[in-house]
Formats: structure tokens, sequence, C-alpha cells
């Protein structure tokens, strides 16, 4: 159970949430795992992540395969 509470405390400082939105553990594995991949894919293939074309589609495939709360 601490985990989690650590776990949902980190990724509110990261991501503030509004009061609605649910919290769920699978999705912030998911979404962590995401950001791992995407800035290993970027930095292997030598691209700039602050590249206006990559920002435009990096929190998509950064959310992906998350639950919609």
């Amino acid at each position: 159970m601490r985990l989690l509470n650590l776990a949902c405390i980190e990724h509110r400082m990261n991501y503030p949430l509004s009061d609605n939105e649910g919290f769920s553990l699978a999705s912030l594995k998911r979404t962590y795992t995401n950001e791992f991949l995407l800035n290993l894919f970027l930095s292997k293939l030598e691209l700039d992540p602050n590249n206006e074309k990559i920002q435009s589609v990096y929190q998509e495939l950064r959310n992906y395969g998350t639950i919609a709360a």
C-alpha cells in the first residue's frame, strides 16, 4: 500500500491531476514505460526531443495505452 501511495504522490507532483480524475497504477506504469522508451529511441536515433514535430506527438505517445479516467 505504501508503494501505491508513494507512486501516486510522485506522479501528482510531476503531473497535477484535477480532483475528478482517478489514479491507476497500471496507467502510471504504462506512462513511465512509454516515456522511458520514447527517450531511449530519441537518444539512440540522435533526435532532438525539443523538435516541433516530435513535441507534437510526444504526449500522445507517452500516454498510449493508458486508462482514461
